[in-house]
């Protein structure tokens, strides 16, 4: 596992995927005075910004961005199955499914039969922070990051969307649990995605709740959706 750093700074965040890695790594150039059009995803990045150890170090303020649970598991089902990178997961999911991918109900049922702890883009967000050092600061509290990150650095964090990612979240009454990839691929292309919401019923939810109940239960969100 990894940890991004700025030694200028002395900050340190954990890697924690879909919750907002690429936020971080853009603000990472930014308060370094980088050109934001150098790929966060490049070696030379890498050599710069990330140590490979979760471990806090000495003298640094340890930071995990984390997500509501519910959020980051669609999240991740639209981004890796529905989405671009599906070639990079389908090994995961290889089986027979309603469409030509898994739906999000078959998603969640194949982690729930033992692959949940198989890639860090669907595992358990505490799994990934194995140290009491770190500050917790949720997503969804915006103003909280920009605070702390103001005070830490002069600058606002940056809540950064990638072109692939869902600009645009559908209000709609529709239960998308069960609905194909050929279905959902339309609202990808046009970088849209259903309230995560809509994508439960009652089995669904039970299911996310007992696979990430250490999520719920250490950052303190509800069961309810």
């Amino acid at each position: 596992m990894i940890s991004y750093l700025s030694e200028k700074h002395k900050l340190q965040f954990s890697h924690i995927p879909k919750s907002g890695c690429q936020s971080v790594r853009k603000f990472l150039l930014k308060i370094n005075n980088e050109n934001q059009d150098i790929d966060i995803w490049s070696r030379e990045f890498e050599n710069k910004y990330i140590i490979r150890t979760t471990n806090t170090l000495k003298g640094f303020k340890h930071y995990s961005l984390i997500r509501n649970p519910y959020a980051r598991i669609v999240s991740c089902y639209f981004n890796k199955i529905v989405g671009v990178n599906w070639d990079k997961f389908k090994r995961y999911f290889r089986g027979k499914y309603k469409g030509s991918r898994p739906t999000f109900r078959e998603f969640v049922n194949r982690l729930d039969q033992g692959i949940l702890k198989a890639n860090d883009h669907w595992r358990p967000q505490y799994q990934l922070i194995n140290n009491r050092y770190t500050r917790i600061l949720k997503l969804e509290d915006k103003k909280s990051i920009d605070n702390e990150m103001l005070r830490e650095t002069g600058c606002a964090f940056i809540h950064f969307k990638a072109r692939h990612h869902m600009h645009n979240i559908i209000q709609s009454d529709q239960f998308f649990g069960d609905s194909t990839y050929e279905y959902l691929v339309q609202f990808f292309n046009k970088s849209s995605q259903p309230q995560y919401k809509k994508f439960f019923d009652e089995e669904i939810q039970n299911i996310i709740f007992n696979l990430y109940k250490f999520d719920f239960k250490n950052f303190d969100y509800s069961q309810d959706l």
